[in-house]
């Protein structure tokens, strides 16, 4: 296969990838019901993809901040992107409660920080690190407010 046919291929994988976004089932009700808090988004993903899908699956308006490590010069686990993000909100890092599906990138840096880190565990994997609060669906984090 040539570049531009392995090139051709990918921008096709791509393209249906992003039109199959979806989010899961407990997703829009979970947001609808954390109306009026401040909501934000932390990701490795491209920003530019990550943003688009937050736009494709309906959810841009739910969230006040987005930060993507490809915009900070950071990537979870780094520390510094939790800190980036709690400055861009205008909040202390001990007032934040962050729901994350990686135990490594997202919740041990977390709870190293003094944030609330809860694990979204909807595999119901065994957890390769120590963590304190798991859920398995968004329908259990309000146990956890």
């Amino acid at each position: 296969m040539s570049d531009e046919e392995a090139a051709t291929f990918f921008q096709t994988y791509i393209h249906y990838f992003e039109m199959h976004w979806q989010p899961y089932e407990d997703v829009v009700p979970c947001l609808q019901n954390l109306s009026g808090r401040r909501l934000g988004v932390i990701t490795n993903g491209d920003a530019k993809q990550q943003r688009l899908k937050l736009e494709r699956m309906g959810l841009t308006d739910y969230f006040d901040i987005v930060i993507a490590s490809g915009d900070i010069g950071y990537s979870k686990p780094n520390e510094a992107i939790f800190h980036s993000a709690c400055e861009h909100a205008g909040t202390i890092l001990s007032e934040v409660i962050y729901v994350g599906d990686d135990v490594h990138t997202d919740i041990v840096p977390c709870e190293a920080l003094g944030i609330k880190g809860i694990w979204l565990n909807r595999r119901d994997e065994v957890p390769a690190a120590p963590v304190k609060h798991t859920i398995t669906t968004l329908k259990e984090l309000f146990e956890y407010l």
